[in-house]
């Protein structure tokens, strides 16, 4: 059976979700975490997910704990960068094994890599500790700043490392530049109101749609208010393309319920507002991604913009208001 699944993994990863508490061999989780790289990497790490839900508790453990270990080796960033993502997906099923990584590990840049990927995972006493001492002692920035941004606001050493990175956005003289730090202030918990101000500076500040997008998403990701003052943003905005990479930030984020619920309206109609002007495939699939979450809330403002729709357009929303019975 191991060597089928050992061309599964390579050639399909469909098949493991059908196997369940598997032991596997060591040398083939190894293997099969060894295979990882930037250009293979969306693919083989469907297939190190796949295998992780597939495994027993002791080959999760064992499969974790060689991601973890390779990614301390690596010779380069963008390696370390790799097997952290592949990470990401395993934080609350294994957070045991990373945070005796931390305690384990003198390695300052490994350590700040972890502490990026429990920045959202409540910490151990002895891992906040060692947190600490580093974010004291460490001169390196981007260590200091995923440190903080997992300790949160109880740090002693939180505002001055928060303010640092506030200081870069607004200082910020570039589009490049303000996308950036606008994605790292987003990060900071326990100030969401100048967070919120801020990345909405930057956002009126920046041209380029795409890193406008990635502002977007920083803002929406703050919460309920983020992605509310995106909303006003997005329905005052006059450069169509902007509006559009916004938009469809908006309604993702939206569609997963991060809206204020006397808000809900005024969200939909402005993402309908951004519908009209534009037949993007992606604006398209978050604007009804968010119609379909909100349901029967969606039905006046579709009604309101039906007649103004292009064809296409007017047959999509006339679609789903047949789903939703009316007609």
């Amino acid at each position: 059976m191991l060597a089928n699944l050992s061309v599964l993994l390579v050639r399909r990863f469909d098949p493991l979700e059908y196997f369940r508490n598997v032991r596997f061999e060591q040398d083939f989780m190894a293997a099969a975490v060894a295979g990882l790289t930037q250009k293979n990497f969306m693919k083989r790490t469907q297939g190190l997910v796949a295998l992780s839900v597939a495994s027993d508790k002791a080959s999760r453990d064992f499969l974790i704990t060689e991601i973890l270990r390779r990614a301390e080796m690596s010779a380069s960033s963008g390696e370390r960068g790799v097997y952290h993502s592949a990470l990401y997906g395993e934080v609350d099923r294994s957070n045991d094994i990373i945070f005796k990584a931390v305690l384990d590990s003198a390695n300052v840049e490994f350590i700040g890599n972890l502490a990026s990927l429990l920045r959202k995972t409540p910490l151990p006493p002895e891992v906040r500790q060692k947190f600490e001492e580093i974010l004291i002692s460490s001169d390196a920035d981007d260590v200091r700043i995923k440190i903080a941004q997992a300790l949160g606001p109880d740090s002693g050493s939180f505002d001055g490392v928060f303010n640092l990175v506030l200081t870069k956005l607004i200082s910020a003289s570039s589009d490049d530049e303000r996308m950036r730090w606008a994605t790292e202030l987003g990060k900071f918990p326990g100030r969401d109101d100048v967070v919120i101000d801020a990345l909405a500076t930057a956002l009126a500040l920046t041209s380029d749609p795409l890193k406008s997008g990635a502002i977007g998403r920083a803002l929406a990701e703050v919460g309920e208010n983020g992605v509310l003052r995106l909303a006003k943003i997005v329905d005052v905005e006059v450069a169509d393309e902007k509006q559009k990479s916004m938009a469809i930030i908006m309604s993702a984020i939206g569609s997963d319920g991060a809206v204020p619920i006397d808000k809900v309206d005024f969200v939909i109609r402005t993402a309908l507002k951004a519908r009209l002007k534009s037949d993007d495939p992606l604006l398209r699939s978050s604007v009804y991604a968010l119609l379909f979450k909100y349901g029967k809330a969606s039905i006046g403002p579709i009604k309101q913009v039906l007649q103004k729709a292009n064809e296409e357009t007017r047959t999509d929303l006339q679609e789903i208001l047949d789903r939703f019975g009316n007609q």
